[in-house]
């Protein structure tokens, strides 16, 4: 199995974890004599199982990306970045307290939003090209 394979697999074993953990807190609770539609121990079991599986399978993963873990590293913490620009306040101008017309402020920004703009964009090209190299990475490499 590819690593890239792996992740669709892991994806997929993380929705079946949330659904089980859904079915335990949903049913473990009812009236006496109403109809349980599931086993909240079943459920239970179920949960312990595919935390097993994601585990074991995340181990390999891991192992197997050895070699690109700076790559994944850097990629998280410029996605991160770019979201931290976009919410970056750029204002420029004077500012009148819509009021009474006395608070008067300038505002001037260190960081301008065309260089704010710039820079979302350089970050966003950069996370385009590790998201590609990891791409490949993961169609070519097998996890043990």
């Amino acid at each position: 199995m590819t690593i890239k394979e792996a992740l669709k697999l892991k994806k997929k074993l993380d929705i079946n974890l949330e659904e089980e953990a859904e079915k335990i807190f949903r049913y473990n609770t009812a009236e006496d004599h109403a109809t349980r539609h599931y086993s909240s121990k079943e459920s239970m079991e179920k949960f312990l199982q595919l935390t097993d599986e994601i585990v074991a399978l995340k181990t390999a993963i891991y192992k197997a990306s050895t070699n690109v873990l700076d790559s994944q590293f850097r990629l998280k913490k410029l996605k991160r970045l770019v979201r931290t620009l976009k919410e970056l306040s750029c204002a420029e101008g004077i500012w009148k307290d819509e009021i009474d017309y006395k608070d008067i402020r300038v505002y001037v920004s260190e960081i301008t939003l065309t260089e704010r703009d710039k820079l979302v964009e350089k970050y966003k090209r950069e996370i385009e090209i590790l998201k590609l190299e990891l791409e490949n990475f993961y169609i070519k490499t097998s996890i043990n």
